[in-house]
């Protein structure tokens, strides 16, 4: 199976082949074996070789939302055909929740000039922090949410322009 996501606004594609609970990944022309682990806390582990890293994976429709390492990265089949990332919505630059949770910062304000990959805000979700990144330079036109706040999965947070 076919897989795009997207990650700081560039696109990859991937392949995957299940077997069990191992995958086989191909990007480009490496590949690798993987497995997800289920913890005894509820949690998820990826390994990957020697490596191994907790996640945490919400569904939204088409989209599979996956948070790492501080990222979070949204996969789905054939969003490269639609020509946009699932987690866009009109505006083309709404940055949406990944998956409930509380809103632990907002470091930026409406109007404020920002990069792409900078951090806006950070998102709390099953015990893991999420960086809520911007996806091209521009300008912060809206934000929705507060510090403190709960969200819900695919609430709109902020809007980049």
């Amino acid at each position: 199976m076919k897989i795009t996501f997207t990650h700081n606004g560039d696109f990859y594609e991937i392949e995957v082949q299940t077997s069990g609970d191992t995958f086989l990944v191909t990007i480009g022309d490496q590949q690798y074996i993987a497995r997800l682990l289920d913890q005894p806390d509820g949690g998820q582990v990826l390994v990957v070789g020697e490596h191994q890293q907790p996640v945490a994976a919400a569904r939204n429709g088409e989209a599979v939302w996956v948070a790492m390492d501080g990222n979070t990265y949204m996969l789905r089949r054939s969003a490269r055909a639609r020509g946009r990332s699932a987690g866009d919505a009109s505006p083309q630059n709404q940055l949406r929740a990944p998956m409930p949770g509380t809103v632990r910062a907002v470091h930026v304000t409406v109007n404020q000039e920002v990069t792409r990959g900078q951090t806006l805000l950070l998102l709390e979700a099953m015990k893991m922090e999420t960086r809520i990144q911007a996806p091209i330079d521009g300008r912060v036109k809206a934000l929705h949410v507060a510090a403190g706040q709960q969200v819900e999965k695919d609430q709109p947070l902020a809007e980049v322009g």
